[in-house]
């Protein structure tokens, strides 16, 4: 029965936590743009918590239903569009968990630029499946090169903030067991 409320918590946390993101890359009084780009911060987000975690599981949970609150959010791509993307980041962004310290700060970056790779070539492909021409245009005009410096510069700021929340949920987790 423990364990069950334990999995409960986690998912409201998550579910929290996905919503919070989300709402503060579509809310309207909330501007965080520059030059016209907006950071992927549910990028970030799964990036930093599979980097710290290892769980492919729970990073392919966030990943998908952060995503599919993308496609209700935006409203221009299909449903699943975003979710089908952030979930295979979700299941690959966990890969360098094996290979590198998670509380390493080039691990972040690694592991983001990865990320933000694997994202372009599956945005690409879905894309060619899903969108028209000139959204696929739209996408790339916006320049990729800035999405990804901005992205990276956010990444920096939040992975503090990211690795003593971590750090916290496993000594809660250490002191529970």
């Amino acid at each position: 029965m423990h364990g069950e409320s334990v999995l409960i918590k986690k998912f409201f946390v998550d579910l929290f936590l996905i919503l919070a993101v989300v709402m503060l890359l579509y809310v309207r009084y909330i501007n965080i743009t520059l030059y016209g780009v907006r950071p992927d911060i549910l990028l970030v987000f799964i990036t930093l918590i599979a980097l710290f975690e290892g769980d492919s599981l729970h990073s392919i949970f966030l990943g998908f239903f952060g995503g599919l609150v993308m496609d209700f959010m935006s409203g221009s791509t299909p449903l699943g569009f975003n979710a089908g993307i952030y979930l295979l980041i979700g299941y690959v962004a966990t890969a360098p968990h094996r290979l590198f310290n998670a509380e390493s700060i080039l691990a972040s970056i690694l592991s983001l630029t990865g990320a933000f790779a694997i994202y372009v070539v599956l945005y690409l492909g879905f894309g060619y499946l899903f969108l028209s021409p000139e959204e696929m245009q739209g996408y790339f005009n916006m320049s990729v090169v800035y999405k990804y410096i901005y992205t990276l510069a956010i990444s920096l700021i939040l992975f503090p903030f990211f690795r003593s929340v971590y750090q916290f949920i496993s000594s809660v987790k250490k002191h529970d067991a």
